[in-house]
């Protein structure tokens, strides 16, 4: 019982986390020509049409900090069957577990190990978010930023 209650506990927690990243780390405000970017990668590798229905972008990646993207993987894959998401798996396995992904494979997630290599947009794992067809916010998810975060939390009252 214990188990279930602190999974749960850290679920929720990831989650929080996860929206005071999207709420407080810097963001980058994005021109259109990112998102023509992104569409004509999705549709040149993997033959998809981002629609104005998909709103963010999960692109994970073996860059960088390994627990933050371990962590990032999990938040992610409890939204492995959202439709208004992308998820681009950017990792061969061999830094982060991605078969949450490989075992259980929904028509929303695409893999491509080489992306951080070929395409700038996708060289940190991150959270792309769209509106208006057209690239809004990116949070990119990093080690530095996650602990001035965290603190933040743990001491605001």
């Amino acid at each position: 019982m214990k188990n279930k209650s602190l999974s749960h506990f850290l679920s929720i927690y990831s989650l929080m986390a996860f929206v005071f990243l999207c709420q407080c780390s810097p963001k980058e405000t994005i021109t259109d020509e990112k998102y023509k970017t992104l569409s004509e990668y999705f549709s040149q590798k993997h033959d998809v049409r981002i629609s104005p229905a998909i709103k963010r972008i999960f692109v994970l990646t073996e860059k960088e900090c390994v627990g933050c993207n371990a962590r990032f993987s999990r938040l992610i894959s409890s939204n492995i069957n959202d439709t208004s998401s992308i998820v681009l798996v950017a990792a061969s396995g061999t830094a982060v577990d991605i078969s949450i992904f490989t075992d259980q494979p929904t028509q929303n997630v695409y893999f491509d190990e080489e992306a951080p290599e070929t395409n700038p947009l996708f060289a940190h794992t991150q959270a792309i978010f769209l509106k208006n067809q057209a690239v809004d916010t990116i949070v990119a998810i990093k080690a530095a930023e996650l602990q001035q975060q965290f603190d933040f939390i743990k001491n605001r009252k």
